[in-house]
């Protein structure tokens, strides 16, 4: 039955009910024995056919009640006018509940009520009552405390995260950068990535170095729910405890956090003070890594980062204004006499372990490292308009306050950049130099002969050849004057091989259900391959459980051939996206069943030795032999003509994509 409100009834000045229930629907007031007594200091006696209620405190009868149909029916006193207490003034005596004033003023906090009430007394709060409607419309995160916590040694935490991806690539091709901040310093590792997967590496590198440089290990690991930082195993074998964060709380790594404002806020100081392209920002937040790391911080009682971290203060007197005007020697190798002995570029920052400048030829806008280098620290020059050209000194493997990272790729040389031209007083078109330079390159005049290992091969095919084979008219592309027939030439095949060829590239087999759908082989193919699920019995037709997903199908094309290149048939699977799933979570193993070849070489020799006749045997939907034992729920294919709302497959034999 439906409550209406919640309220105090007074029966009298001596009997009074809290929290009594209102229900409309109710003709009579029920009262409970113990809410009585609990509410009011009165005692009952219960006699044969009645009951009498005495008021403790005064010693006197405050009420009487008779029974009638199995229920005590209370009177009032005999000094009362009136028999029976009525119902219509119970109703009007209720007062209105806290919860109806909590809904009729918007859910307003407990302390306006408080205020209301001075105003209105008909307006009270006990606030024993729970709003379920509150926290849904209200809720707020609660605050985050102060850390207490600080580290007693260097490397015992480290707090690490990735930055970006920006919107603007760097001139290197880098659009993130992985930071490492230690608790104990507040020494910052910065390293620049062209994608979230060179984490792991970059991670393990630095495990390394921090174990030789420092003799020490890293303890504990703190990172936010990346899934380029999950990586138990190797957590595991290194013996280190991985700290994450909630969801959506980057306030839990909060030193990174905040280390990323700093680092940001004096790269835009240094990038507004420049004339440099955004492009370049790079060596802004590098820089900045650098500078921050020899700045007194309050955090250490002003102290620098390195000072605490290598015990020895740094210093400063090769520090230079970031993008001033500078001019680098040129080295005397190939320069000659009337030449000049430097050139105009711009400062970018300082490579690490090594006591050289950073800086961008404006001549050719390349990038190299020189010691001697001459600063005129109130120039700010632009870099001419003009193309960055690929860098002549890559991009340093290091980065500042770091050290050389391992890759699979061999390491590039430094080579140093050859001197500039003489000065001409009409410089030709760039156009017109690149055109001049491809011309005068040299060509070896040696023959070349292929590879020993491929002698057994026909080479010829993907080499230019100048009378290739004349284009069919058939594979006349317009709009695309680089044809692949004029690289590929079929001479050097057998008849039977070249139609077999030809009868491949003209036969088309199609990407998606809709292109199948209008042609008859395809939709009996599709037919067929239905059937033989249903007759597997492959699935049950279910509907969806509650807390399942659904993983999606396709269908996959694909045309059998004859050796002689003629079709033999057309071939329709349907298989699931088991891509969408998680390993560990909706599957464990991942297998396929097939057969060695060193099995397969012992059969055929044995065949051979014993003169055996040999005959291929294709199994069909082979795979559908095999039992799943998870729990798969699929919908239904578009070439099935039920609907696709409320059915669904929970597969026993799939085929996963």
């Amino acid at each position: 039955m439906p409550i209406a409100f919640l309220g105090t009834v007074k029966f009298s000045p001596d009997i009074t009910l809290h929290n009594a229930l209102y229900v409309p629907s109710f003709n009579i007031n029920l009262i409970f024995v113990s809410k009585l007594t609990a509410d009011n200091t009165i005692d009952l006696f219960f006699l044969h056919t009645k009951c009498i209620l005495q008021d403790l405190s005064k010693w006197r009868t405050i009420g009487l009640a008779e029974t009638e149909s199995g229920l005590y029916h209370l009177h009032k006193p005999p000094d009362h006018s009136t028999e029976c207490l009525p119902f219509r003034p119970l109703i009007k005596s209720c007062i209105v509940a806290t919860d109806l004033w909590h809904l009729r003023l918007g859910h307003i906090p407990t302390s306006k009520i408080n205020l209301l009430n001075k105003i209105d007394p008909s307006i009270t709060f006990t606030g024993k009552s729970i709003c379920n409607i509150c926290p849904l419309a209200k809720k707020k995160r609660l605050p985050f405390p102060l850390s207490m916590h600080t580290s007693i040694q260097a490397f015992q935490l480290i707090h690490i995260d990735i930055w970006g991806p920006f919107s603007v690539t760097s001139y290197s091709g880098h659009q993130f950068f992985f930071t490492i901040v230690d608790d104990y310093s507040r020494f910052s590792w910065l390293f620049l990535m062209k994608s979230k997967s060179e984490t792991r590496g970059l991670l393990s590198n630095f495990l390394i170095y921090v174990h030789t440089q420092f003799n020490t290990s890293i303890k504990t690991i703190q990172t936010d729910n990346g899934q380029e930082f999950n990586m138990p195993t190797f957590y595991q074998d290194h013996g280190i405890i991985h700290q994450t964060t909630c969801v959506e709380t980057p306030e839990q790594n909060g030193r990174v956090e905040r280390k990323y404002q700093h680092l940001l806020n004096v790269a835009r100081s240094l990038m507004f003070q420049t004339k440099l392209p955004l492009t370049y920002w790079t060596d802004c937040i590098l820089t900045s890594t650098h500078i921050i790391n020899r700045t007194p911080s309050l955090t250490l009682q002003n102290q620098t980062p390195y000072h605490i971290l290598f015990n020895k203060p740094p210093t400063y007197n090769y520090f230079r204004v970031f993008g001033c005007l500078c001019f680098a020697s040129t080295l005397t190798h190939n320069r000659g006499k009337f030449q000049p002995r430097a050139t105009k570029c711009i400062f970018l920052g300082y490579p690490p372990h090594i006591k050289v400048y950073k800086v961008l030829d404006l001549t050719t806008c390349k990038t190299f490292v020189s010691r001697n280098v001459i600063f005129h620290e109130s120039i700010f020059p632009s870099i001419p308009n003009t193309v960055h050209t690929p860098l002549v000194f890559p991009d340093f493997p290091w980065f500042f306050d770091s050290f050389p990272c391992k890759s699979s790729q061999p390491t590039p040389s430094y080579s140093i950049p050859p001197a500039p031209l003489p000065l001409q007083t009409s410089a030709p078109p760039t156009s017109t130099l690149i055109q001049n330079d491809i011309s005068q390159l040299r060509r070896s005049a040696r023959t070349t002969h292929p590879p020993h290992y491929l002698q057994q091969y026909y080479c010829g095919t993907m080499a230019q050849i100048p009378s290739a084979d004349p284009i069919p008219s058939n594979y006349s592309i317009p709009g695309k004057p680089h044809s692949l027939f004029s690289f590929l030439s079929t001479s050097q095949l057998s008849l039977q091989h070249r139609a077999f060829t030809f009868s491949i590239s003209l036969v088309f087999e199609p990407k998606t259900y809709k292109q199948a759908s209008s042609i008859p082989y395809w939709q009996k193919a599709m037919t067929n391959e239905i059937i033989a699920l249903e007759q597997n019995q492959t699935w049950d037709l279910v509907l969806l459980p509650q807390n399942k997903s659904v993983i999606g199908c396709k269908w996959v094309y694909k045309v059998k051939f004859q050796a002689d290149g003629k079709v033999e048939r057309y071939k329709a699977r349907l298989v699931a996206k088991g891509y969408t799933q998680q390993e560990g979570i909706d599957f464990f193993d991942t297998y396929f069943p097939v057969a060695k070849m060193t099995t397969v070489r012992v059969f055929l020799t044995i065949v051979a030795v014993n003169n055996w006749h040999l005959h291929q045997l294709d199994v069909d939907n082979a795979f559908l032999h095999g039992d799943l034992h998870e729990e798969v729920y699929m919908p239904l294919p578009l070439v099935t003509p039920l609907p696709m709302i409320l059915a669904f497959a929970n597969s026993k034999r799939a085929s996963m994509a």
